[in-house]
């Protein structure tokens, strides 16, 4: 490449040097200050829930709630399940009722008692509220029917908010709930360390599960496998390096983007809590784009020593050609990260935010680290480079021109690239035919709000789905109706009593009811106004006066009426989302036929649900809001206006393919004969979409603008737009499918998590970096290029076809004269 006399009169060698001593010792600086600073970062991050909106149906229905039935309230998240499966034969066995009554007498444990839970169980004594439920409900809904599962159920009823305890000769006061919770805990667990003999126990409900996501290991495994899949990403630095001595660079480069990255987001995440989600997925990220950049230096570096450049002009291209290169994607793929503020949810906006910090710190020790270390050790690192001087890599026609095709070393490339300009229009039909059937799943795609789906293998999610395969999982997790009117009680009069049956009888339609709990449904009976009125007088029988005295009692305030549903299915599972969504509507109607009615619905999967409307609603604004950003950047550097437009095609057709493969794998049974337990999910993890979206729009701008700059570079050198194109996606091709490959290899970490959150995020990343490396970049956009024909991007003004034709015989002529 030839120099201008703007780049002739730049600093001499020795200030070149200088400057890189002080970045290299910035660069230790930053090892110093910043590495300790990682496993704070690790562990600094809180278990967030995705929210809703403050004024979703979700949230206003759970407020009426605490408002009218505030015991209600704490209670329908508390029950606690011990799951008892004989090995063989029947569970009603001597061992069992003495492991039940073992269990009873230890209520009175200081680590328990507090709670003064409830125990309901086939050999308890079942006695809720002073009333004691028949033997026969409690076998019919705490046994199974083949008698081979129990479940001991255990209903904390107190719940204090603080507790003091001495330490250290001093009184300290703690926030109590999790104290209690972590103490409830430890009490079963040591329980169920001396289980009754040939009988399994599991033990799960919600306070089991959040308690176990406490301590979430995703970052250790995943840190682990990341260490795993490094050596082949080294092997393909070797492969595509040819020296090895440059290997020593991307692993200190890659420790001094983690020390930087660490030191910008500590105290980020001070002010900004972060999800256990992020940092896996930073880890991922930092390790995927400092190992890319990496690459694209280094193959550079060896592409310019191979053309004779001495080390200061070698350094001086590398800055100016592929720095510039990965200070533009790097910022286009920022852009995308800090979309997520768009987002109407803080869990996106960390995420976002990190991710945007973490790409940018990539970019700086790149940019900067990487030239200097090259600039004062580059010599002693690699050879002279005259086995690397090979037209795919050139950047200049007129080498190849010079050297023949015969001089290739991957001749792969320019061959599929020589087809490709011959046959754009036909290269083009064949992907679009290729991956029809893929994109045409696209509209199908659902993000799920099963929300055991993001915790796969905890051992208590793992119970819970054993616990519904022989119960109604449902009637160990409520979902709750509060009935309102304007404030007559007329709720309990017999108009109310019909309205209340008519609701009933929608829930009956929608199907996947068990039972009903409230003063008109008691579990399998309804009871209409004639019924109520007879068991509340005198003539009434005994028991069921008492039972529905209490009824009334807990589950009438004044005007508000509440009403329990149980599923027969997991409620915060799989089918929660679709059940709230009917119901929603079913209320809506059954307002519209009784005016001055109201019914609101919370408990199981609402706030789930609505926390995934929220994201999913916002999803295309941050589409549109940062293609356009992106679009407005790539055209003012490029200052073309066919570029963005062929660069969002490009995009959708990318995401189109990636959410379609995930379609196929998670909505479809096609996997589910090598992969039974994809059974259990029907769709994404709405969590992970946003995220998705947002990073497979940063991959294909990494590697986009990587091969379009390569293209200027060809076109300012005064080559036609095909050979340009030819020429760039040939010197680029090895290089892409090297740096897609590392990538791939970076995110196939998160395979390892035990979320299937982090998997199907790695099923994503890992398909959309392999889709985009190995044919959008290398078939797709070049077919699109060549098809668009004489586009004319560059803002400079280009030598003439006889120009051209001068400078090549001019070559020749030389080369002859030296010879």
């Amino acid at each position: 490449m030839e120099s201008s006399s703007e780049e002739e009169e730049l600093a001499n060698p020795s200030q070149y040097r200088w400057i890189a001593w002080c970045v290299v010792l910035g660069a230790l600086v930053t090892v110093i200050v910043g590495l300790p600073q990682v496993p704070v970062l690790l562990r600094y991050h809180q278990p967030l829930g995705f929210a809703a909106d403050k004024q979703s149906p979700g949230r206003l229905a759970q407020a009426e709630l605490q408002r009218k039935f505030p015991n209600f309230a704490a209670v329908v998240e508390a029950p606690v399940m011990v799951l008892l499966r004989s090995r063989a034969g029947s569970v009603l066995t001597p061992e069992v009722q003495h492991f039940t009554e073992k269990l009873l007498s230890s209520m009175s444990d200081p680590r328990v008692e507090p709670l003064h839970p409830i125990a309901l169980g086939v050999y308890a004594q079942n006695k809720m509220g002073g009333v004691h439920l028949p033997a026969s409900l409690v076998r019919k809904k705490l046994l199974s029917s083949d008698q081979r599962t129990t479940v001991l159920v255990l209903v904390p009823t107190s719940f204090p908010t603080f507790a003091t305890f001495q330490h250290d000769g001093y009184n300290r006061t703690v926030f109590a709930p999790w104290l209690y919770r972590k103490k409830l805990m430890e009490f079963l667990h040591e329980l169920m360390a001396d289980p009754p003999s040939n009988t399994q126990l599991f033990l799960t409900g919600n306070p089991v599960i959040e308690y176990e996501r406490f301590f979430d290991r995703s970052i250790e495994l995943l840190l682990r496998a990341e260490l795993c899949v490094l050596p082949l990403a080294l092997l393909i630095f070797i492969w595509l390096i040819r020296e090895v001595r440059l290997l020593l660079l991307p692993p200190l480069v890659l420790l001094v983007s983690l020390a930087m990255s660490a030191a910008c987001c500590v105290p980020l995440a001070r002010s900004t809590p972060l999800s256990p989600d992020v940092p896996p997925v930073m880890v991922s990220v930092l390790l995927a784009f400092s190992l890319d950049y990496s690459l694209f230096m280094l193959s550079r570096f060896m592409e310019n020593k191979g053309k004779a450049m001495d080390i200061e002009q070698n350094v001086e291209v590398l800055v100016c050609e592929t720095g510039h290169t990965i200070l533009v994607s790097g910022s286009l793929i920022a852009i995308a990260f800090f979309g997520a503020l768009a987002l109407p949810e803080k869990n996106l906006h960390s995420a976002g935010e990190v991710l945007g910090v973490t790409v940018a710190c990539c970019v700086v020790v790149n940019v900067c680290l990487s030239p200097s270390l090259l600039l004062l050790f580059g010599d002693c690192l690699s050879g002279d480079g005259s086995d690397n001087g090979d037209a795919w890599q050139s950047g200049s026609e007129r080498d190849t021109a010079l050297l023949g095709e015969g001089h290739l070393k991957h001749k792969f490339w320019l061959r599929l690239m020589r087809w490709v300009e011959h046959r754009p229009l036909l290269a083009m039909c064949g992907v679009f035919l290729l991956f029809l059937p893929v994109t045409w799943q696209l509209p199908a795609v659902h993000g799920t709000a099963d929300i055991y789906a993001a915790l796969p293998d905890l051992p208590s999610v793992l119970a819970m789905r054993e616990l519904a395969k022989d119960f109604p999982a449902g009637q160990f997790d409520p979902y709750l109706l509060v009935l309102s009117d304007t404030g007559t009680n007329s709720l309990l009069t017999e108009k109310g009593y019909k309205a209340m049956l008519q609701l009933c009888g929608i829930l009956q339609q929608m199907g996947s009811v068990d039972s009903m709990l409230s003063p008109v449904y008691l579990l399998d009976q309804s009871v209409d106004w004639s019924t109520a009125q007879h068991w509340q007088s005198p003539q009434g029988p005994p028991e069921l006066q008492k039972t529905y005295r209490k009824i009334m009692e807990t589950h009438v305030n004044g005007s508000a009426v509440l009403m329990e549903v149980f599923t027969d299915f997991l409620p915060r599972g799989p089918k929660g989302a679709l059940w709230v969504r009917q119901l929603r509507l079913g209320l809506a109607a059954w307002e519209g036929q009784h005016p001055g009615f109201t019914a609101v619905l919370c408990g199981g999967a609402t706030l789930a649900v609505d926390a995934q409307d929220t994201v999913m609603q916002a999803v295309p604004t941050y589409l549109v809001v940062s293609i356009l950003l992106i679009t407005a950047v790539v055209f003012g550097i490029f200052r073309s206006l066919l570029l963005p437009l062929r660069l969002a095609f490009a995009l959708l057709f990318t995401l189109a393919a990636t959410f379609g493969t995930a379609v196929i794998c998670y909505e479809t049974s096609l996997l589910h004969g090598l992969f039974p337990s994809l059974a259990d999910y029907d769709g994404l993890c709405y969590q992970i979409v946003p995220m998705a979206v947002c990073i497979a729009i940063a991959l294909g701008l990494d590697y986009d603008i990587f091969l379009v700059s390569r293209i200027v570079e060809f076109r300012l050198a005064g080559f036609t737009d095909p050979s340009s194109i030819v020429f760039g996606v040939a010197s680029t091709g090895g290089i892409i499918s090297g740096a897609g490959a590392i990538m791939a290899l970076a995110f196939s970490g998160l395979f390892f998590s035990p979320k299937l959150l982090h998997q199907q995020f790695a099923l994503l990343l890992v398909t959309s970096v392999l889709l985009d490396t190995f044919v959008v970049r290398t078939i797709l956009v070049p077919a699109m290029m060549l098809s668009a024909g004489n586009y004319n991007w560059w803002p400079r003004r280009m030598p003439q076809p006889k120009e051209i034709e001068q400078i090549v015989n001019g070559s020749f002529k030389d080369e002859e004269d030296t010879d």
